[in-house]
């Protein structure tokens, strides 16, 4: 049976899809009221036109602590290691001056679209390490980290400039939608408009894919990510995460025992059962050497993995190494997201026939 997907958008019409918003613009208020931005001052090289519809000073309230935006922003610092707070800088259409390699060099969606134009691209070991110094003498006005736990790091960021954060605790990867935080974030750099264009634009394209592919409505599914020998298999599609989310949201349904994993992502052999689903997506992460689109040594030759009722019928979607798709999965923005089901979304339908 054929499938259809009319939404299959190229990775350079992602980036043209989010790099090329429109700003619009409001005037000024009158002296004696909060400062808001003015449509006609000079618009900054980073940063689209200001629509005029926030004011300042503007104070944010986290988990972590309270931040004061005293005038709108232009210098822009992104630091979380999976770059999601970049990518959402990008598809308002603004760039920042600096960015986490931890996660951009891993997206070539995100270096595409701004690689020649941040002025750092810092390195870092591990997610909850910042180079306070190198942000320092980028001279940011406002710090933007999104989908991490701020409570070590928070107060001596915020020694620098004030931090953009999540207005709600962090309590897993992939609990904070990025719906939420482009809000707040379009808040923060009078870029509200933008921010509801991003949401609406990704809206229509998953209403899209649900559209052209009624064959998986009701379905269930499985997203895991494999990490290679070492490591081992991790159960992605948690209740409630984002990405159960972006799969509920095209028809499918969450998988019957995804609740065995609340405690451990890790995929043991005694929990290998508890992933079968109508459909399992097993995506290759930068460990899965090993893996090509047809099988994972290691994995799929195993004995109770080829019991698994989604290997069986041949519903098992394998992504191998080279692919973009299991980061931008990951990373669950609105740009990766679409990378990564613009790779997903045929090869699934196929798979179910």
């Amino acid at each position: 049976m054929s499938f259809r997907f009319p939404l299959l958008i190229r990775l350079s019409g992602v980036l043209l899809a989010f790099c090329a918003l429109a700003a619009t613009s409001c005037s000024s208020t009158s002296n004696g009221t909060p400062e808001s931005s003015s449509a006609s001052e000079t618009t900054s090289s980073l940063l689209p036109a200001a629509e005029g519809k926030t004011e300042y000073p503007l104070t944010l309230t986290s988990p972590y602590g309270e931040s004061v935006i005293d005038k709108r922003p232009t210098r822009v610092a992104t630091v979380g290691a999976n770059a999601v707070d970049t990518e959402l800088l990008l598809s308002l259409g603004g760039v920042p001056v600096t960015t986490n390699g931890l996660g951009f060099n891993k997206a070539p969606w995100l270096k595409e679209a701004a690689a020649d134009r941040i002025e750092l691209v810092f390195e870092t070991e591990s997610w909850d390490q910042y180079p306070y110094e190198s942000i320092a003498a980028a001279k940011p006005d406002v710090i933007v980290v999104f989908g991490y736990d701020l409570t070590n790091s928070f107060a001596k960021l915020s020694e620098i400039a004030p931090v953009v954060t999540s207005d709600k605790p962090w309590t897993g990867y992939f609990s904070n939608p990025w719906q939420d935080n482009i809000r707040i974030l379009g808040k923060v750099l009078d870029l509200s408009g933008a921010a509801e264009k991003v949401i609406s634009d990704y809206d229509s394209y998953i209403a899209g894919i649900k559209q052209a592919n009624p064959g998986f409505a009701g379905k269930s599914l499985s997203y895991t990510v494999w990490f290679g020998t070492q490591r081992g298999l991790s159960y992605q599609s948690l209740p409630g995460s984002i990405i159960t989310e972006v799969f509920t949201s095209m028809g499918f349904t969450q998988a019957r025992n995804a609740g065995s994993f609340s405690e451990t992502q890790t995929v043991s052999p005694e929990l290998m059962g508890s992933i079968d689903a109508d459909v399992l997506i097993v995506s290759g992460s930068e460990g899965a050497t090993e893996a090509t689109p047809e099988a994972i040594p290691g994995l799929t030759d195993s004995a109770v993995f080829q019991g698994l009722e989604a290997w069986k019928n041949g519903h098992t979607v394998i992504t191998e190494k080279k692919s973009p798709a299991g980061w931008a999965m990951s990373t669950a923005g609105p740009m990766g997201t679409r990378v990564a089901l613009d790779i997903l979304v045929p090869r699934i339908a196929e798979a179910i026939g």
